[in-house]
């Protein structure tokens, strides 16, 4: 009777001290607990420390959706939207003074599909409008600016420290005339001296015109003038003694610094009433912005036109150039 009251006592003493739980083991499952919940729940990132602002948030908030090249610019550009909903064309024009004209622009890609076929959308450099038709509706990022113009005729073209004039070999055009190919220019060592007449200005010599710029239909080779550009974003041309009955042309190119074409134009007259009449002036226009120089140059005859003993020659009555002031004030 003893022995089994012992035991039945032992066994209630073992019971007691299993059910028993420290302070310290409960904290620790505590925290095991914890630790398995925030697991189990999604984690959000922080969010980075923004960068300060560089672009002026004036214009709107997408301004990180704009092209490099003006995001640390857009105090110099303007937004001009021309919505247009038949196919007859809408001008818009541009604000502010009437001087103002511009000189460079993005075409946004918000602007409508339209837009981006052939004709329904001109901007032109100096202008004050942009045009829109057949259902365009433009968003165009423009900068304006005031225009200067300074004209070189035979009178003040030596004292130009833009100009050079290149005789024959200097020069060697690419079998293909077109953007991207190479011209090789090596700078004469001679001092090629300019020839001024009433009708312009040329260079000495030459095989057939002398004082005219001079083309050999033999060799291909040519007498040049270069204009090297600065700020200038157009260049208007006049040209004389380019005769329309004996198919002369000229040749206008316009290069990057590394001499690679990036404009071309051809100078002739071929118009029926130039022919009768044997017109020996032309004028043309050409775009400079983003060139280094420019480049003019009597080009070949033109088809059917191939003469012995004789050169497709001009003389340069004036060149005229356009380029946009500054009118902002300087920083310190």
């Amino acid at each position: 009777m003893k022995n089994i009251f012992y035991l039945v006592f032992l066994f209630l003493i073992i019971s007691c001290a299993e059910d028993s739980e420290t302070p310290d083991s409960f904290s620790i499952k505590k925290e095991d607990s914890v630790s398995r919940e925030e697991t189990n729940k999604s984690i959000v990132p922080t969010p980075p420390k923004a960068e300060e602002n560089k672009v002026n948030d004036t214009i709107n908030d997408k301004s990180s959706s704009l092209p490099e090249r003006i995001q640390t610019n857009l105090n110099d550009y303007k937004v001009i939207e021309c919505s247009n909903k038949d196919t007859k064309l809408t001008r818009c024009m541009i604000s502010g003074d009437k001087n103002q004209r511009i000189v460079d622009y993005i075409i946004s890609d918000e602007s409508s599909v339209e837009c981006f076929e052939k004709r329904n959308l001109k901007v032109r450099y100096l202008s004050r409008s942009i045009i829109s038709r057949g259902g365009c509706n433009s968003k165009v990022y423009i900068k304006v600016g005031n225009i200067r113009s300074t004209s070189f005729n035979s009178e003040n073209i030596e004292t130009s420290t833009q100009v050079k004039v290149f005789t024959f070999g200097d020069i060697t055009l690419p079998n293909k005339i077109k953007k991207g190919e190479f011209v090789d220019i090596n700078p004469s060592n001679n001092e090629n001296v300019f020839y001024k007449t009433n009708d312009g200005f040329g260079i000495l010599g030459g095989d057939v015109a002398t004082g005219q710029f001079n083309h050999d239909s033999t060799t291909n080779e040519f007498e040049a003038f270069v204009f090297n550009i600065r700020n200038e974003i157009k260049v208007r041309v006049t040209l004389s003694r380019l005769f329309a009955k004996e198919g002369e042309r000229a040749l206008a190119i316009t290069l990057n610094e590394n001499n690679e074409i990036l404009r071309k134009k051809y100078i002739t007259l071929k118009k029926d009433n130039d022919l009768r009449e044997n017109k020996h002036e032309k004028s043309f226009s050409i775009i400079t912005k983003g060139a280094k120089s420019l480049l003019i140059l009597p080009y070949k005859y033109r088809k059917g036109f191939i003469k012995e003993n004789d050169s497709s020659d001009f003389y340069i009555k004036e060149l005229k150039t356009f380029s946009a002031e500054d009118t902002r004030n300087d920083e310190a």
